[in-house]
C-alpha cells in the first residue's frame, strides 16, 4: 500500500492547518481520497470527540 502519512497534532483542525491539508490530499491524487484520524493525544480526554471535530473538519474541506 502506498500513500501519504501526514503526523499532525496541536491546533488540528483549524482553519491555520488547511493549506497543510489540502496539498497532503492532493498528494493522493484521488478525487475522494481517505483520511484516517487517530485522536491519539486525546486518550485521556474525549478521544470520539476529537475525531468527530476531524470528520467535521475534513468533510468540509471537500
Amino acid at each position: 500500500m502506498q500513500g501519504s502519512l501526514a503526523l499532525v497534532g496541536g491546533d488540528e483542525f483549524q482553519s491555520g492547518c488547511q493549506d497543510l491539508d489540502l496539498a497532503v490530499l492532493e498528494t493522493t491524487k484521488l478525487e475522494k481520497p481517505a483520511v484516517l484520524i487517530l485522536p491519539t493525544a486525546a486518550a485521556h480526554q474525549n478521544p470520539s470527540k476529537a475525531a468527530a471535530n476531524g470528520i467535521e473538519y475534513f468533510s468540509k474541506l471537500g
